[in-house]
């Protein structure tokens, strides 16, 4: 099952990115860059808030309510705590990418000073 450290954030995306690179050569970036993009672009259209998605559904809301939208200070708590729990999977992901650097520089440096 899938679970905190199997996030990958940017580092661990730069790590495969030149990992493709290295194995399959330009074509294979160019493919890896595309499927980068098109995940984000997916993601950015979720109906999360604080993502352009999340706007979409506070208006599709609106429509729903006839009109009548939420409260701004309602609209800001909401986009508040999405913001706070993407900001914390940000760190849970980075912090796994720089788990996963140091034990990379550990076992290079034990190959090194063999």
């Amino acid at each position: 099952s899938a679970g905190v450290r199997d996030l990958t954030g940017p580092l661990g995306v730069i790590s495969l990115g030149a990992q493709v690179a290295s194995v399959n050569g330009g074509e294979g970036l160019l493919t890896f860059a595309a499927t980068v993009s098109v995940n984000l672009a997916v993601l950015n259209a979720l109906p999360l808030p604080a993502l352009d998605g999340g706007q979409l559904a506070f208006v599709a809301l609106e429509v729903l309510r006839r009109g009548k939208t939420l409260e701004v200070r309602t609209q800001e708590n909401i986009q508040l705590a999405a913001i706070l729990i993407l900001f914390g999977l940000t760190v849970a992901a980075t912090s796994g990418d720089l788990a996963g650097v140091g034990a990379a520089l550990v076992k290079a440096r034990s190959a090194f000073f063999r």
